[in-house]
């Protein structure tokens, strides 16, 4: 792809880029960074957040997406061309330091960079948009629950009995159309439906008592025609 002074302005601080044409993979230099160092500030911060969260009885959980490029597929990682100083195992060593020192503040967050050397880990994420795929999503939350807990991740798993489809939206993608004036072709995943599914007359009229949970993060977006409730939310990414 474009050196990074040729990549629009609004690019230049997360490239140079990284790309393979056969697989669709592109990753940005940004994603590379080994960003989770864990400062005492830090750690007396997530203790007070916690102890305040408990005086409310309210489990506080953390699901943090781990670093995109471990989850580059081995068939294209020389295809790729990362630097040579890209170094994926401290990257997976950093996240998984910084997940366990949230863990040892009494924060339940499961390791999620333990999935790029599972199965699950091909269609984890898009190979030309930073976020996880919908079935990323699921596979995150079904180690959320079994850190919580509730249930062994294949089974919470096999509690999907259903899928439909989703395109991706190209965060990666939007970048070659703008350097280069042409989109890779779009992804399109399956997207589990795992909600718990109701009548509309649920929404007005008695309903189960389910757990009470406060869902804090980035992504979460309101949107007017998303639902008959207008409410459209995205796990963060």
């Amino acid at each position: 792809m474009a050196i990074k002074n040729q990549l629009p302005k609004k690019y230049q601080k997360r490239g140079l880029f990284y790309s393979d044409t056969s697989s669709g993979w592109i990753v940005g230099q940004d994603q590379l960074r080994n960003k989770y160092a864990v400062s005492d500030e830090a750690v007396a911060l997530w203790h007070d957040i916690r102890a305040e969260f408990e005086k409310h009885a309210i489990d506080l959980v953390v699901l943090a997406a781990p670093p995109r490029p471990l989850f580059v597929p081995k068939s294209a990682l020389d295809a790729v061309g990362m630097p040579l100083d890209a170094d994926l195992p401290a990257l997976q060593d950093g996240f998984s330091t910084y997940i366990a020192a949230l863990n040892a503040t009494g924060i339940v967050a499961p390791d999620l960079s333990r999935v790029a050397q599972s199965p699950l880990a091909a269609d984890y994420y898009f190979a030309c948009d930073t976020h996880w795929t919908p079935m990323g999503a699921a596979v995150s939350v079904a180690h959320l629950n079994a850190a919580m807990g509730k249930g062994a991740i294949d089974a919470n798993l096999a509690r999907i009995t259903s899928a439909g489809t989703y395109d991706e939206k190209g965060s990666l993608a939007g970048v070659v159309k703008d350097a280069c004036g042409k989109r890779p072709k779009t992804e399109t995943v399956p997207a589990p439906q795992y909600a718990i599914q109701g009548s509309a007359a649920s929404l007005l009229g008695a309903a189960p008592e389910l757990e009470k949970l406060a869902l804090v993060g980035t992504s979460f977006r309101i949107v007017t025609n998303a639902t008959p409730t207008g409410l459209r939310m995205r796990w963060p990414s």
